[in-house]
């Protein structure tokens, strides 16, 4: 996903996936540099990108 996300985006851009699953798109896009928004309608899906997501964020401040 990331070589899609560098090809089709620059870094500041943002990101859109509708289907964000478990959140791979977003982990992603979080490392490339590139703000993330993401729609989930399974509850537990959701809870879990999210996860991943904050977890990846985290990394990303230290």
């Amino acid at each position: 996903m990331g070589a899609l996300i560098n090809q089709f985006s620059a870094e500041g851009e943002t990101v859109c996936d509708p289907f964000m699953g478990s959140g791979s798109t977003g982990v992603s896009a979080v490392r490339l540099h590139r703000n993330f928004i993401g729609i989930e309608r399974d509850a537990a899906h959701y809870a879990t990108a999210c996860a991943r997501i904050a977890h990846e964020l985290e990394g990303a401040l230290l």
